[in-house]
C-alpha cells in the first residue's frame, strides 16, 4: 500500500536519494548548494512544497512531487506548478505517480486553484502515458533563454 504525505525535515536523507535518482534520470548535475536550498524551501512559508509517496510495507519513501502555488495574471487564486514528479524505478506501475498527482490536485482544490500544470521531456514516454490519462496536453510550447550573471 502507498500513502502520500508532506515531507518532514526528518525525511532529508531519503528524499536526497530519490532526488539524486531523479537528476540522474534527466542527466542533470545540480550543485549541493542548490539541492540544500531546494530542501530548505519546502519548509519556508510561501515556498515550494514536497509530498512523498510512502511504501507502507517498508515505511520508506518511493517517490516525491514538488509543487509551487503562485499568482497568475489570469486568475484570482493563481496556478499550481507541479515542478518535479519522480517515482523510484523499482516501485513504478503501482500507482504512486498518480497518487502524487491526485494529492497535488487535492491541495489545489482546497486552495481554489484553477489550474495545475507541469512539463516533461518529449522522450519521457512512460510519464506521458500517465499524464495523458490524468490531464490534457497543452498546445503551448515552452521557450527558454538562459541568463548569465
Amino acid at each position: 500500500m502507498i500513502i502520500i504525505r508532506a515531507a518532514d525535515v526528518s525525511d532529508s536523507a531519503a528524499w536526497l536519494t530519490l532526488w539524486n535518482q531523479y537528476l540522474a534520470f534527466y542527466q542533470q548535475v545540480i550543485s549541493p548548494e542548490v539541492t540544500a536550498q531546494t530542501w530548505h524551501r519546502f519548509f519556508v512559508e510561501g515556498g515550494h512544497r514536497c509530498l512523498l509517496a510512502i511504501d507502507t510495507e517498508s515505511d520508506s519513501p518511493i517517490g516525491f512531487a514538488t509543487y509551487l502555488i503562485h499568482p497568475s495574471t489570469w486568475t484570482l487564486n493563481g496556478y499550481c506548478y507541479l515542478e518535479d514528479l519522480f517515482v523510484d524505478p523499482s516501485a513504478r506501475s503501482q500507482g504512486a505517480g498518480r497518487q502524487l498527482i491526485d494529492a497535488v490536485v487535492a491541495v489545489a482544490t482546497e486552495a481554489k486553484i484553477q489550474r495545475i500544470y507541469w512539463h516533461t521531456h518529449s522522450d519521457n514516454v512512460a510519464a506521458q502515458g500517465l499524464y495523458d490519462k490524468v490531464a490534457t496536453k497543452s498546445a503551448m510550447i515552452q521557450y527558454r533563454k538562459e541568463v548569465l550573471y
